[in-house]
């Protein structure tokens, strides 16, 4: 009869080291998901930001506001609108935005300026919003939102709710050449469409995390065996006496 010590200790000690392992994993996992989570949030929202500033600007500097503000005020439209108008349709297909739009918002409802109508739209046979058409999709808190983001001089990035669904948008004064302010150009992107696009990051970066961290964790578990748990035992077989 023998008394095999050495197989009675290798057996405990190599679970231990097969579940720190497995531990270990799951921990720099989790670790690394949520730190790629905060990074690709951040990223892709500064991404927009800096996309829906630009598209503001690049609006404000071709935009006759003096022209536009008697069209307000005439309720009529010049050559100038059109032109507007037009610049408007082909921007929301060409950047993919949900909608883009200039308009004043009052106490019960939302006056449409110049408001851009998709290539899709168009041709399901919607037509060009006319100039101070009134809606009242919106909520008396989001015409409140729209009118202090309204006295802001500078551009405003909320998340906001209507018939129409959740949006992302950014929103900046226009001003007429005296300084006056005039309206408020906005331009919106789908949640849904962002939210999409986070997720798609996230299965991605989950899977090369996983690829990466089992791998590690593989090739660590490998080497302990090899130079430590299998070179640890102070004990041989016995002969019984």
């Amino acid at each position: 009869m023998t008394i095999n010590r050495d197989n009675k200790v290798r057996k405990p000690i190599r679970k231990t080291v097969l579940i720190a392992g497995l531990i270990f994993f799951l921990l720099l996992s989790t670790v690394l998901q949520i730190m790629s989570y905060l990074f690709v949030s951040s990223s892709l929202t500064e991404n927009y930001n800096a996309r829906m500033n630009d598209i503001l600007t690049y609006i404000e500097n071709n935009t006759d506001t003096d022209d536009l503000k008697e069209c307000i005020r005439t309720g009529t439209t010049s050559e100038k609108y059109d032109q507007l108008q037009h610049m408007l349709n082909r921007m929301v297909d060409d950047f993919e935005l949900a909608y883009l739009y200039i308009a004043i918002p009052e106490e019960d409802v939302m006056v449409n300026v110049c408001s851009a109508t998709s290539e899709a739209e168009r041709a399901a046979g919607e037509t060009d919003l006319p100039i101070l058409f009134e809606t009242d999709a919106y909520s008396k808190e989001e015409l409140e939102l729209f009118r202090s983001l309204a006295e802001l001089d500078k551009v405003s990035y909320v998340e906001e709710s209507s018939d129409y669904g959740t949006f992302y948008t950014a929103c900046k004064p226009l001003y007429d050449s005296k300084g006056e302010k005039i309206c408020l150009a906005c331009v919106d992107l789908s949640v849904d469409d962002m939210h999409a696009t986070i997720r798609r990051f996230m299965y991605l970066s989950l899977l090369v995390i996983s690829l990466v961290g089992g791998l590690c964790t593989l090739i660590a578990l490998t080497w302990i065996r090899k130079n430590i748990t299998s070179r640890c035992w102070p004990w041989k077989k016995v002969p019984a006496t």
